[in-house]
């Protein structure tokens, strides 16, 4: 997101030039309004950012604060903004203005009452936070038996309740319509929060119904307060809900039972499965017959971006261009790995938050940098390595003798100009280029043409250039300068 540094100005020169600190004086109703009218669009234009982003652009703001009652009434309004704003996770900014403006004295709240209540509210938030480790609790099930919650390597559900909540009881109807038809597993924890077993035992028998058979559910309680679930969970008011990953990590709080459906369909989601036959076909048909340019490759990538955010649908344009990158970098040709490098570098390393997710950095960014490390081997306008080479050397047309091995140096071949195909035997695609081989010489009656099967030399091979997949062509002039590379004699 692009800093809002000009609503930050505003805020700061709102104030007419006599008003300063040191006149001790409330804000004029009409800066106040003024203020209020700028912070409004802030907050409007932070509302889909990350956490983290929120964090920093309202540091940044107050920071951009010159007059400290200006200041004072901004971080106010950014606490009570966050502290009530119904975004998950939001509450997060509020707890971080607590830790890092008003305890620390760099804002003043307008009361100690004020502040002893907002040093209440980060006490009771803090270790439960989007993103933190899970707290474990032991508590008690009906029987008195201890039960652990959250269950480890599970998804788990705490919905902490009263019986004497009217919201509760409304939550506790669509809950049990929603766990009624769950078909993932997951472990449901109903957490009574007060201390009289008979109503208790009452709201189960006469308010909870019975789940499907992949929800395995636990009613529990801790009348005795001993494992300190209020202050762990937040649990200030309820009803409150939140949602556990596998890792223990907690993805969602303060849910109501529509979210946490939303976060379960996430978590579970399938992953997508890039490189597809299907996703080749469709790029086959884009491309046609023959080899396009790398520009008109790299076209159609921006093409399919575009057309996919404007349908506002970034699962299809993450799907789209990773389908995208697994084709360029299966498919042969010097204008695909022309391409493929600035792809990777424009929609992979240029677009990290697209491939934020774990399952994205192991399918899509770690194959990328691993595909950048093999295409940056010997680039072009480089001088090919001095590497000593076992090879046949073709110096015009005729009878191809694979048996006829020396040793070369690759920088000494001097051809005009020198070719150096790597390939192996079995290989039904090196067969042809071994084939078309014979047809440089009519062109070029100077050319050399190395041919080298890696598997009669040694790691240094694999370690200098992009053996990945062959063949593996490349053209040099005189000096063993690199001209081109992914080349095909076809």
């Amino acid at each position: 997101m692009k800093r809002l540094i000009l609503i930050s100005l505003l805020i700061v020169i709102l104030l007419p030039a006599g008003l300063r600190a040191q006149d001790a004086v409330p804000l004029d109703s009409a800066v106040v309004a003024a203020l209020d009218s700028r912070l409004d669009e802030y907050f409007a234009a932070l509302e889909r950012e990350p956490v983290q982003v929120k964090i920093g652009e309202c540091d940044f703001m107050l920071e951009s604060c010159a007059d400290p009652l200006v200041k004072q009434y901004v971080a106010v309004r950014i606490y009570d903004h966050f502290l009530g704003s119904k975004v998950m996770g939001d509450e997060a900014v509020a707890v971080h203005m607590v830790d890092d403006w008003f305890v620390p004295g760099k804002v003043s709240m307008y009361s100690d009452i004020d502040l002893m209540n907002a040093k209440i509210y980060a006490q009771f938030h803090r270790s439960s936070l989007i993103g933190m480790a899970a707290p474990r609790l032991s508590l008690r099930d009906r029987d008195g038996n201890a039960v652990e919650a959250p269950t480890e390597g599970a998804v788990s559900v705490l919905f902490f309740y009263d019986t004497s909540c009217s919201k509760c009881k409304l939550e506790t109807m669509r809950l049990n319509a929603f766990l009624s038809a769950v078909d993932v597993p997951i472990e449901f924890f109903a957490v009574y929060t007060g201390a009289f077993k008979e109503q208790w035992e009452d709201y189960i028998s006469f308010r909870w119904e019975s789940p499907s058979p992949s929800v395995s559910f636990h009613h529990v309680w801790d009348p005795e307060l001993e494992s300190d679930f209020q202050m762990q969970y937040g649990v200030l008011q309820t009803p409150q809900m939140l949602l556990i990953d596998r890792d223990g990590t907690i993805v969602g709080r303060s849910l109501d039972t529509d979210a946490l459906a939303q976060l379960l369909a996430t978590l579970f989601e399938q992953p997508y499965e890039y490189g597809a036959e299907s996703s080749s076909v469709l790029f086959d048909t884009l491309f046609g017959d023959g080899e396009p340019s790398a520009a008109n490759i790299l076209e159609t990538a921006q093409y399919i971006k575009d057309s996919a955010l404007e349908r506002a649908d970034s699962a299809l344009c993450r799907h789209m261009l990773g389908d995208m990158m697994y084709y360029l970098m299966d498919t042969p040709g010097e204008e695909y790995k022309l391409a493929l490098q600035t792809f990777i570098t424009l929609y992979v390393k240029g677009d990290p938050d697209m491939w934020a997710a774990p399952s994205e950095q192991q399918r899509i960014a770690r194959p990328a940098e691993v595909c950048m490390d093999l295409l940056g081997r010997v680039p072009v306008g480089s001088r090919i390595p001095k590497v000593k080479v076992q090879g046949v050397l073709l110096k015009g047309e005729g009878p191809v003798d694979l048996s006829a091995v020396r040793t070369f140096n690759l920088r000494r071949l001097r051809g005009r100009p020198s070719y150096v195909l790597f390939h192996t035997p079995g290989c039904s695609t090196c067969d042809l280029e071994l084939e078309a081989v014979q047809g440089v010489f009519a062109k070029e009656p100077g050319a050399r043409v190395l041919l080298v099967n890696p598997e009669e030399n040694g790691m240094e091979l694999l370690d200098t250039f992009d053996l990945s997949v062959l063949p593996f062509a490349l053209s040099m002039d005189r000096r063993g300068t690199v001209l081109r590379k992914y080349i095909s004699f076809l």
